[in-house]
């Protein structure tokens, strides 16, 4: 289950990455859609109201490479007290928050304080 979510985790944010860069050709970008904003929450949506989970270069194949280098990575930590398994899964959930915090359209927080509004001040 750990693995499974950091897998789709780091599978939404190479479709950010991949749909935000701009130099790219049509033909290169493929059926990357472009999104108001990079968070989890709007390309998730964007997925669920097209019924497509991922554009065509995401295979099923680079999935499964992908749980596999991300299985093995996690499979390095030590049965330490503080810095193992759980603690690494425990920095990438959190890590994904405050990107999505940063990310997320400011529309989007329904009235609620933004992230983008805190870090709009880091260079």
């Amino acid at each position: 289950m750990t693995v499974e979510r950091i897998t789709s985790l780091f599978l939404i944010r190479l479709v950010a990455l991949v749909s935000s860069r701009s130099r790219m050709s049509p033909s290169e970008k493929g059926n990357f859609p472009s999104y108001t904003d990079f968070s989890t929450t709007t390309i998730c949506r964007s997925a669920l109201v097209k019924k497509a989970p991922w554009p065509k270069p995401i295979t099923t194949a680079l999935i499964m490479n992908l749980r596999t280098y991300l299985r093995r990575i996690l499979e390095q930590y030590n049965g330490v007290y503080y810095h193992n398994f759980e603690h690494a899964y425990h920095v990438t959930i959190s890590t994904n928050k405050l990107l999505d915090m940063m990310l997320l359209e400011d529309g989007e927080t329904n009235g609620k304080s933004s992230a983008r509004g805190i870090f709009a001040s880091i260079p």
